[in-house]
């Protein structure tokens, strides 16, 4: 786990000097140990004469057993679990703005 992450799928992508956009390479870490390994091949990169962009997708498994991409400020699982965009587990819908008087359809 990498934090309250199941696992993070990362994408390098770079655009060259003509503006060109291409795929680095897809890479997927469970450990703290395999995302340091993915942050040192991103370094490892010519940074000079192209310019490259990590993407994390994150993924958090639900206490029904799917993953969920965490991706969004809200992430809903199929089970109507609701997780944050940093994997944390939101309360029931029933429970949001109660404080505010917000209705749960503005965080969505």
């Amino acid at each position: 786990m990498i934090g309250r992450f199941e696992r993070v799928v990362v994408i390098f992508g770079g655009r060259d000097e003509n503006f060109r956009t291409f795929e680095g390479g897809k890479f997927e870490a469970r450990t703290y140990e395999e995302m340091e390994e993915i942050e040192r091949k991103f370094d490892a990169l010519d940074h000079r004469s192209t310019y490259w962009q990590m993407f994390k997708d994150k993924y958090v498994k639900c206490s029904c057993g799917e993953e969920v991409p965490c991706g969004r400020f809200t992430n809903t699982c199929e089970c109507g679990r609701d997780y944050g965009f940093d994997g944390s587990l939101l309360a029931d819908r029933s429970q949001w703005g109660e404080e505010t008087g917000e209705h749960w359809t503005e965080g969505y």
